[in-house]
């Protein structure tokens, strides 16, 4: 068995606008709320989307437990058979739930964050 958890899903407008102010680089920041809702995603550590952009927000992403190796495995061996991807490339805990849609969002195996799972 392998022990999948969520360590995020569904977020609410509010809860991403915290998530940000957690995560801004530059911590003289963290009250400016024009830049906290307009900052690129790259201005936080790690990359958090702009409250509304989000696609935790619409339900669709979810942040899973992969700092274990079992698990990251796990998600890129089956995550396909269930509708799950990987769609940004940086972030091996982030997968969205894309069923149909799989060709366009799919972050190739051959990219050099993914583990090797010989």
């Amino acid at each position: 068995k392998i022990p999948l958890k969520l360590n995020s899903s569904l977020r609410t407008y509010d809860e991403q606008l915290n998530l940000r102010k957690q995560n801004v680089k530059d911590k003289t920041k963290v009250n400016d709320l024009a830049y906290l809702k307009t900052a690129l995603s790259s201005n936080f550590n790690p990359q958090t989307g702009a409250p509304g952009f989000s696609n935790h927000q619409n339900g669709r992403a979810i942040d899973v437990n992969t700092g274990v190796p079992a698990v990251y495995k796990w998600m890129v061996t089956n995550g396909l058979k269930y509708g799950f991807v990987r769609t940004v490339a940086s972030e091996r805990w982030h997968w969205e739930y894309l069923p149909g849609i799989l060709q366009f969002a799919y972050v190739p195996k051959d990219h050099p964050t993914w583990d090797k799972l010989a």
